[in-house]
């Protein structure tokens, strides 16, 4: 599923801003201004209810770099088109999900933009107790 919200920030990226770059990769050299780089944070996944779902918190820092640091205004209008791009993503074709905990910042001349893509998963329980599954079982040994 992450691989997926990376899909959707991008495109919405890419729709709102059609002529800027969009990194998911690291940037080696020869950063192309205005861009963005999406880079995921650590995931937090937590038991949601039952053992059979469980609930993952996506964290992303969304990068603008301005063509010009010190422009300020610029990284604001950016990040304010970047909350209506970002607000609600199409992750796996036409399935929505909305970003949580939206803010964003300027630090060194770089417009960060944070948000949370939240969603529900099942959980893939690789230690069955296979004593629950077990039925009755009868097992004879000779001579007893």
């Amino acid at each position: 599923m992450i691989g997926a919200i990376i899909d959707g920030i991008s495109l919405a990226l890419s729709d709102a801003f059609p002529d800027y770059k969009v990194y998911i990769d690291s940037i080696e050299q020869g950063l192309e201004t205005p861009c963005f780089q999406i880079l995921p944070q650590a995931a937090l996944i937590a038991p949601c209810g039952s053992d059979k779902l469980r609930s993952r918190v996506n964290p992303f820092d969304i990068l603008y770099f301005p063509e010009d640091r010190n422009d300020r205004k610029d990284m604001m209008v950016v990040g304010e088109l970047m909350h209506g791009a970002l607000s609600c993503i199409a992750v796996n074709g036409d399935e929505m999900i909305r970003a949580t905990e939206i803010e964003f910042s300027i630090q060194d001349g770089i417009l960060h933009f944070l948000c949370n893509y939240n969603h529900h998963e099942k959980a893939h329980n690789d230690n069955l107790d296979y004593m629950e599954t077990m039925e009755n079982l009868e097992v004879t040994v000779n001579g007893s």
